[in-house]
């Protein structure tokens, strides 16, 4: 007995805990309500102060102006009072600009209002929550506690046997439920309670169910009274009839009955762990409170029935299964899937009349817990397939889940979400299958190993289930989204679906039997299901409706994915991205037909995989088995008719007056379509120049000085490019490539050929040698991307352009005079009349930068030759008196002196001819 004084009084104290916090919230809301509405009449209180002011001094002016009038107006004595005031305000809203001169009235007699009115008010709320609300529940608390210490009492006397505990026990819980709904029916006719709070009844009805719920179980546990079976029934009657007076009497009494009702397995046992007889007990209990949150409106309360609804499945799992169980789990899961489905209707108005894949999205918590709920009960689907074995009937059970996910959709495009989750765990039980009890995983994996939980292999008779439902899916959901399309309101979104999951259930079965190895049977099955697509193609076309556009495209699009997959399924290496990129010119085409943007998104995704696969993927290098390549090989079709199918892409896509094509696209595919040619021109100088034929040979001079102009080219088109069209993915490949031409031109230019620090032969000719190929034209293209800034106006990319070519011209004559005087022997030391050259071909440089910025107005560039002047000044002061001797000294002094006098004389002259020509 002292068990059941626990249970009343703990229950008492929640009961009194759960009231105390719902009083508090409704006093919070209450406060805040109160503020606003005091801040809301001091505002209409100043702005009333405001207008009598400004009427008042309206009337002022206007008097004002009548006394200095020198015609006075006769006053019209028959204007009412009304019709004054009323000409007065026509005045104000004819003359707002006047307002502007009435002062605002002061901050701090506002806030001084405020601050008297706030103490008031703080009070009245603290007297209001300890009179009306803390005091109720206090007493109701108070009133269970009473009648625990009164049983306690008698059972300490003895004065009573437990028969009439019992008995007495459920007369006090039936007379506290039916005083209270006596009072919320009549408490209009009661004046004691008039403007009483509505939370009375309530106090008063939980106590009595919770004394009905404590003695039941009394009778039960403590005394042997009644079986297991009449405890359970009549436990699970007073939290339904809990669940019920929550419509009458507030959301507390629904949270009684959930949590009673969903606790009663927990507190009466019948010894038998019986799921047939729980889970539809569990379901008939979660479907009584989802009708009344459905018709209340609880979203707090359908997320705790739907919690604890899917939590005893989990208990189960853990505790409690049984073999035969996955016939009562598995009802259990589909008929709370469909409640779920049928109760947590009408909350997203987007998703019951949008027609995009956009619009259904969740915007209400109803529908993220539907959303959530339907999610949760197909992985709890999946897992049981799993734990049984994967079963005949288990896998029954989870197609007729998903018939029944297919009819809710079918009777409401509010629950397509249900639909996408349905198959998206069909997805994911095929990716993940696998035959615990017929693989001898010691064997396989050794007896130490980790048993791998995920894609284990299918073994006989295994391969026959396991094949058999993944081709029912995949042709049962595909013909009956095919079949269901008229009827279905996201046309688009399920038009696409229905194309894709047989294609992607295909993957996965490729993948797990043939673990993605060539195989020309799949590559048949993929081609005759493109046939079929492309008959749902021709059959969508013959019935020419406004809305079979959106599912032709998608279907087409479909059919060339399958093409591409059967490609995939044959072909390897280069074959395999050319064979993608051909797919993505076909959805081209189907766009151009069909302008939407789902082909424009899968487009995008299959030149995002082309692209990985080329530029991303180690295992190019050993295509052709390492072997040394022909001048016609594998970079042909793998990179140069790549580039070109994307470039014809682009041009497909750009179609004008369709769509927004502002998705990357375009610009994915044209700087895709650069990057092919660049590393086709590279990999193909790397064959036609390398030591050893293939991509991974020993550069060589005449081969760096080569992939040097190569980059130098890709970097100049790809700036041209990026001025003329703004793009940013262009810009940001060029930014790249500006990163390795030049470190291509550092690391040659210092390293593989420079005739400073090896013995190279650059040819014997002056000038026309590898030496202008490894620094002349590079900085030719360096000054033409620097010419390119400045016509754009890009002014850091001008500094950075312009100084890198002044700098490898400046090189490149440094290496020709090193090449003239030491043509194969770089040891040779310097010779007085080499030393001298570098003066004279360094002022010569200068002179011609000089005179070039003039002659062209480039401060610049005459800048540039003035410091390098001043090194030549350097170089003749402190190098060459101290180390050349003789006519060399004299010579390379003499000429300098002269030089700097031309110069200076020269430079006048210009400068003022190109200043008077500006300012004419």
């Amino acid at each position: 007995m002292e068990f059941i004084i626990f249970l009343a009084i703990f229950g008492a104290a929640v009961l009194g805990i759960i009231g105390f916090f719902i009083a508090t919230n409704n006093s919070g809301k209450l406060k805040r309500l109160s503020i606003l509405l005091d801040q809301l009449n001091l505002h209409v209180r100043t702005n009333e102060r405001i207008l009598d002011d400004f009427i008042a001094q309206e009337k002022q002016r206007r008097a004002d102006a009548e006394d200095m009038s020198p015609e006075k107006p006769v006053p019209d004595e028959i204007a009412a009072p009304e019709q004054v005031e009323a000409a007065q305000a026509d005045a104000i809203l004819m003359e707002p600009e006047e307002v502007t001169d009435v002062a605002e009235p002061p901050k701090q007699e506002i806030a001084e209002e405020t601050i008297a009115v706030a103490p008031a008010k703080d009070f009245e709320n603290l007297e209001d929550n300890l009179s009306s609300r803390w005091m109720i529940w206090v007493g109701g608390l108070a009133l269970a506690l009473g009648g625990g210490f009164l049983v306690k009492y008698s059972i300490d006397e003895g004065l009573l046997s437990p028969a009439v505990r019992i008995v007495l026990g459920l007369i006090f819980g039936v007379a506290l439920i039916g005083f209270g709904e006596h009072i919320r029916r009549k408490r209009g006719g009661i004046s004691w309670l008039d403007g009483a709070p509505d939370y009375i009844p309530s106090a008063i009805s939980a106590a009595g169910l919770f004394t009905l719920f404590a003695v039941v179980y009394s009778a039960y546990a403590l005394y042997d009274f009644i079986p297991a079976i009449l405890a359970f029934v009549l436990m699970a009657g007073i939290s339904l009839g809990a669940s019920i007076m929550a419509l009458a009497q507030g959301r507390f009494f629904i949270y009684l009955g959930l949590l009673g009702g969903m606790l009663v397995p927990v507190l009466v046992s019948t010894g038998n762990n019986n799921a047939w007889a729980l889970f539809p007990y569990l379901l008939f209990i979660a479907t009584s409170s989802l009708w009344v949150v459905k018709q209340r409106g609880w979203i707090d309360a359908a997320m705790a029935t739907i919690a604890l609804a899917l939590f005893w499945v989990l208990i189960w799992f853990a505790t409690n299964w049984h073999d035969g169980d996955i016939a009562p789990v598995g009802l259990y899961l589909i008929a709370l899937g469909g409640v779920s489905g049928f109760w947590l209707t009408g909350a997203s108005l987007s998703r019951a009349e949008g027609t995009t894949a956009n619009s259904i999205r969740p915007v209400h918590p109803v529908s993220m817990l539907y959303d959530a709920a339907t999610l949760f009960i197909f992985v709890l689907l999946a897992a049981l397939v799993r734990i049984d074995h994967y079963s005949a009937f288990a896998l029954m059970l989870f197609g007729v889940a998903m018939v029944g996910q297919a009819f809710i959709l079918y009777r409401s495009a509010e629950q397509d979400s249900g639909g996408l989750a349905a198959l998206a765990a069909s997805v994911f039980l095929l990716a993940t299958w696998h035959m615990p009890h017929l693989v001898d995983f010691n064997t396989i994996y050794g007896a130490n190993a980790a048993t791998p939980l995920l894609l284990l292999p299918i073994a006989p008779p295994g391969f026959t289930t396991f094949i058999t439902m993944a081709l029912m899916l995949a042709m049962g959901v595909g013909a009956a989204i095919y079949a269901a399309l008229p009827s279905l309101q996201r046309k688009p979104m399920w038009a696409s679906l229905g194309a894709a999951y047989p294609v992607i259930i295909l993957v996965v079965i490729y993948g797990r039997l043939n673990n993605f190895d060539v195989s020309f049977p799949f590559a048949a099955m993929a081609v005759g299901l493109a046939a079929l697509l492309t008959m749902a193609v021709m059959q969508l076309n013959k019935m020419r409706a406004d809305w079979t556009q959106a599912p032709i495209a998608a279907y087409a699009a479909g059919a060339t994915a399958a093409l591409a997959l059967a490609l995939t399924m044959v072909l390897r290496d280069a074959w395999l991205s050319f064979a993608l990129t051909l797919e993505v010119v076909a959805l081209g085409h189907i766009w151009r037909l069909y302008p939407l943007k789902g082909l424009r998104r899968l487009a995008l995704v299959l030149a995002a995989i082309v692209l990985v696969r080329l530029f991303l993927n180690g295992s190019i290098f050993d295509y052709a088995g390492g072997q040394p390549l022909g001048i016609v090989n594998w970079l042909f079709y793998g990179y140069g008719l790549s580039a070109g199918l994307f470039i014809y892409a682009a041009k497909l896509f750009s179609q004008e007056d369709a769509i927004d094509q502002d998705d990357g696209l375009l610009s994915t595919l044209k700087a895709g379509a650069v990057m092919m040619v660049i590393a086709f021109t590279t990999f193909e100088i790397r064959v036609l120049l390398g030591e050893t034929g293939n991509l991974l040979g020993k550069v060589t001079q005449l081969e760096a000085a080569l992939q040097t102009i190569n980059w130098g080219v890709a970097t100049t088109i790809l700036f041209w490019m990026e001025i003329k069209h703004g793009d940013i993915v262009i810009q940001m490949l060029r930014k790249v490539m500006t990163v390795i031409s030049l470190g291509g031109l550092l690391l040659a230019g210092t390293i593989t050929n420079n005739v400073f620090f090896r013995n190279i032969d650059v040819g014997s000719m002056v000038v026309f040698n590898l030496q202008l190929l490894q620094f002349f034209v590079p900085g030719l293209l360096y000054a033409s991307k620097a010419y390119l800034a400045l016509r754009a106006d890009k002014l850091r990319s001008q500094k950075i352009y312009g100084g890198v070519a002044l700098v490898t011209f400046f090189v490149w004559i440094s290496v020709e005079v090193r090449h003239f005087f030491h043509p194969y022997n770089v040891s040779t030391p310097s010779s007085d009349w080499e030393t001298y050259s570098y003066s004279l071909a360094w002022l010569l440089y200068a002179v011609l930068l000089l005179f070039g910025g003039i002659v062209r107005g480039q401060t610049k560039l005459r800048m540039a030759g003035l410091a390098l002047l001043g090194v030549v000044v350097l170089k003749v002061f402190i190098f060459d008196m101290n180390n050349l001797d003789g006519i060399a000294r004299a010579l390379s002094f003499m000429g300098l002196g002269a030089a700097l006098i031309g110069i200076g004389y020269l430079y006048q002259r210009l400068k003022v001819v190109a200043v008077s020509e500006d300012a004419a």
